[in-house]
C-alpha cells in the first residue's frame, strides 16, 4: 500500500493557514498527513531526510520518497487534488 504523502506546515504563516482552508475547501484533507512543521514528528521527518534545518520552509511536502519546499510543495499537492486548477500545472519544472 502506498504511503499517504505528508505536508509539513508552518501554522504560523498565513500563507500555509490559507493553503489548508485550500485543501479543505477541495476536499482534498483525507489526501495527506498534516503536521506542524514545529513538532517533534516533523523533526524525526526531517532529519530521516537529511533536512534537520527547516527554519526558512513555510511549508514541506514529503511524497514517496521526495521533498518539496515552499512554492514546490505548493504544487506538487495541487496536483494530488481533485478539480485543483489546471494553470498550476504550467508552472511545475521537472529537474534532473
Amino acid at each position: 500500500m502506498k504511503e499517504m504523502p505528508v505536508l509539513l506546515i508552518d501554522n504560523t504563516s498565513p500563507l500555509s493557514c490559507s493553503f489548508m482552508q485550500f485543501i479543505y475547501n477541495s476536499g482534498g484533507f483525507d489526501k495527506f498527513k498534516f503536521l506542524s512543521i514545529y513538532s517533534d514528528e516533523s523533526k524525526r521527518l526531517l532529519s530521516s531526510y537529511d533536512m534537520p534545518d527547516r527554519s526558512n520552509c513555510v511549508m514541506v511536502l514529503l511524497d514517496n520518497g521526495k521533498v518539496f519546499t515552499d512554492s514546490m510543495a505548493f504544487f506538487q499537492s495541487a496536483r494530488k487534488l481533485a478539480g485543483a486548477i489546471p494553470i498550476f500545472l504550467v508552472f511545475i519544472v521537472t529537474r534532473k
